[in-house]
């Protein structure tokens, strides 16, 4: 459960502040990292398999989710020039074009 929250947290991060490159080299530390737990305990291969799978999938969700609010944040950021807090039919009559 730790590994899945320390998973989900880690894609989050990445996710807001870097792009598909640090995906790939966290997933791959990530498989290094499980193969040598699985190494030193008493898992099969498939549990090391299956806990590796988990592991990528919850890693590359919070990356996504963090990658949606990343894009949010830059899409409330950035205002469209010309269109102030004024309503779009005032916009349209002020505008000048009949």
């Amino acid at each position: 459960m730790v590994l899945m929250f320390a998973a989900v947290a880690t894609g989050v991060m990445l996710g807001l502040w870097f792009r598909v490159q640090a995906l790939i080299a966290a997933s791959a530390a990530t498989v290094l990292c499980g193969l040598a737990i699985a190494a030193f305990s008493d898992l099969g291969f498939l549990a090391t398999a299956g806990n590796l799978m988990l592991l990528l999938s919850v890693l590359q969700a919070g990356y996504l989710a963090g990658l949606m609010v990343a894009y949010a944040w830059s899409r409330v950021g950035s205002g469209r020039p010309g269109y102030d807090d004024e309503p779009a039919v005032g916009r349209a009559f002020n505008s000048g074009a009949r």
